[in-house]
C-alpha cells in the first residue's frame, strides 16, 4: 500500500524554532482585589483583625476549661486565700467565660456580615478587572487551542505513518515507536478530550473553526 504524506512536515530544527517563537510568555498583570477596591481592602483588614481576636478568645476559653477541669475548686480556694468579697467576680470564674463566649458569638456574627460585604465588593471589583483581563484570557486560550490543533494534526499524521509502515509489514528494527496517545487520545476518535476541547473553544467564541482548520494545514 502506498500512502501519501504532507511534504511540508517541519524538520526537528525548524520545529524547535517554531516552538521557541510561539512559546513566548504573554505579558499580563493581575491586580489584587485590595488594589481595585479600597473598601474591599478595608474589609479585608478588618476580617484579619477579627480572626486574630477570635483565635485569642478561643485560646483563652480553652485555657479556662483546662484550668477548671484540673482544679474545679480553685475558685473557692482563691476566695479563702484572697478574702474575695462574696458575690464578686473571681479569677477564671464563670463570669469571664460567659463574657468570652459572648464575644466569640459576636465576632462570628461580625465575620458572617463581613463575608457578605466582601463578596459584594469582590464581585464588583472583579468585573472591573475583567475589562482588562478578558482579552488576555481569550488570547491565552486561543494560543492553547492553536497549539493543540497543530499537535493533533501531527498526531494524526504520525498515526497514518505508523499504519502505513505496519501495513507494508516493515520491521521497525531498533526504531522506537513513540506515540502521544495517552496525551492526545486516539488519533481517529472524534470524541477525544482534545477534540472536545477544540469544539468547546469554537462554541464559546475563543477561536473560529477557520482558525483551527488553518492551524492544521
Amino acid at each position: 500500500m502506498i500512502s501519501s504524506f504532507p511534504d511540508n512536515l517541519p524538520t526537528r530544527k525548524n520545529h524547535m524554532a517554531i516552538l521557541r517563537k510561539e512559546a513566548a510568555p504573554a505579558a499580563f498583570t493581575v491586580p489584587a482585589l485590595s488594589q481595585l477596591s479600597p473598601e474591599y481592602a478595608r474589609l479585608e483588614s478588618r476580617d484579619r483583625e477579627l480572626r486574630q481576636r477570635l483565635a485569642a478568645v478561643i485560646s483563652e476559653l480553652d485555657d479556662l476549661r483546662i484550668s477548671r477541669a484540673f482544679n474545679p475548686s480553685a475558685s473557692r480556694a482563691t476566695s479563702l486565700v484572697d478574702d474575695v468579697v462574696p458575690g464578686a467576680p473571681l479569677p477564671n470564674s464563670a463570669d469571664r467565660r460567659n463574657d468570652l463566649e459572648q464575644e466569640r458569638r459576636d465576632i462570628v456574627a461580625a465575620l458572617e456580615l463581613l463575608n457578605g460585604r466582601m463578596s459584594t465588593e469582590r464581585y464588583a471589583a472583579s468585573r472591573k478587572a475583567w475589562l482588562d483581563l478578558a482579552p488576555v484570557h481569550t488570547g491565552l486560550v486561543k494560543s492553547v487551542v492553536i497549539a493543540l490543533a497543530r499537535a493533533l494534526k501531527a498526531h494524526t499524521d504520525l498515526h497514518k505513518f505508523r499504519g502505513a509502515v505496519n501495513d507494508a509489514n516493515l520491521s521497525w528494527g531498533e526504531t522506537r515507536q513513540l506515540v502521544a496517545t495517552q496525551i492526545l487520545g486516539d488519533a481517529l476518535d472524534d470524541q477525544s478530550a482534545v477534540r472536545m476541547f477544540l469544539k468547546d473553544a469554537i462554541t464559546d467564541g475563543f477561536v473560529t473553526a477557520k482558525e483551527v482548520a488553518d492551524a492544521q494545514t
